[in-house]
């Protein structure tokens, strides 16, 4: 991930889901609105790992990409993973992992439109490193997709984790830069 405003160029270091029992499951709302749940693409500053990016400004940027529900395929060849992974200590051959993940075919190379702001990682240690760039554009994914979501286990076995959506936070101030093309 490179340009577009960010200062330097950023390579993906992993890609992880948020969401929740609820219809909430999005981190961020556009205009007061909550997705059904937000994926998040972490890119590190190239040249770091992760824990020294976490420790440098500007070391982490963060692509999120909105979820709703509908008949859409984003997520297809995921499933299968997300069976392989339900259970607390689950392990994927990394060799062999396959997520037939679709987004990188469905997304853009070039976005025009997005939203960008400066903040922190939603999860502790909740560093304040992060450019967020959030696009406006949703992507469809199952009802079957998100309750295998709902159903990987949490810290109490035999207990699914359910939700793992952290609550909207405030601006406090940060100022949302706004880039569209339209």
């Amino acid at each position: 991930m490179a340009r577009g405003g960010l200062p330097d160029q950023y390579g993906l270091t992993q890609f992880h889901f948020h969401w929740s029992t609820s219809l909430n499951g999005s981190e961020h709302t556009v205009n007061g609105k909550h997705y059904d749940a937000e994926v998040h693409f972490v890119h590190v500053k190239k040249g770091y790992t992760f824990e020294q990016a976490k420790k440098i400004p500007a070391g982490i940027a963060v692509l999120a990409v909105f979820l709703k529900l509908g008949n859409g395929n984003a997520m297809a060849n995921l499933e299968t993973t997300l069976l392989q992974v339900a259970k607390k200590g689950a392990k994927v051959n990394i060799q062999n992992f396959q997520i037939g993940f679709k987004f990188s075919q469905q997304l853009p190379q070039l976005v025009s439109d997005f939203y960008r702001y400066e903040g922190s990682l939603t999860t502790p240690e909740c560093n304040e490193n992060v450019i967020w760039t959030i696009l406006p554009d949703t992507y469809q994914f199952t009802l079957r997709q998100l309750n295998l979501l709902r159903a990987i286990q949490g810290p109490i076995p035999g207990k699914p984790l359910g939700s793992n959506v952290r609550p909207t936070q405030l601006l406090n101030g940060r100022k949302v830069i706004v880039h569209s093309c339209k």
